[in-house]
């Protein structure tokens, strides 16, 4: 990983994880990240959950560097589910598979794909209730490019726009 060895100073919308820790240090949260389930809305499986979407054949894109949960992982680890899951790193061409029904279900960040689909005027597609991972993000910053007395300039912003953040956030989502 390119912050790992110092050649990348930052990346934004990190997961926390004792493994990153090690060669990085966190920013205070800015806001959390809800992976969801986009999908052109069938009654047969509103109430399913991942695993019994995924029993059910479904297919599903995911961004290739994307954290999904503990469920997510060890289902996409079964032999039986591998072939069911599609990495793509742009969010641009997982939102075109699933508008072109190539795939099921797109799992993304409950704002970037709700800003995406209002920007691209993108209709029919919509949130399946069911929540596939719901947690804090960060920004991650390499322990050797950027000190600490750095990111607690970053910590400070952050606290200074939680409320202009929030209502960005409040704008696509409600």
């Amino acid at each position: 990983m390119e912050l790992k060895k110092g050649t990348v100073d930052v990346l934004p919308a990190a997961s926390y994880s004792d493994e990153r820790a090690q060669y990085s240090h966190f920013s205070l949260p800015y806001r959390r990240e809800r992976m969801r389930l986009f999908w052109y809305e069938n009654s047969a499986f509103v109430k399913h959950d991942l695993q019994h979407l995924m029993h059910n054949g479904k297919t599903f894109v995911i961004n290739s560097g994307g954290y999904y949960g503990e469920e997510f992982a060890q289902l996409s680890q079964q032999t039986d589910y591998k072939s069911l899951i599609v990495p793509v790193k742009m969010i641009n061409q997982r939102l075109l598979m699933l508008k072109a029904k190539r795939v099921d279900f797109m799992i993304d960040d409950e704002v970037s794909g709700l800003y995406l689909m209002a920007e691209k005027n993108i209709e029919g597609i919509s949130l399946h209730p069911y929540i596939v991972n719901d947690n804090p993000i960060h920004f991650m910053f390499s322990n050797k490019t950027v000190s600490t007395a750095h990111s607690q300039k970053i910590d400070d912003a952050i606290k200074q726009l939680e409320t202009p953040i929030t209502n960005i956030i409040n704008h696509y989502t409600q």
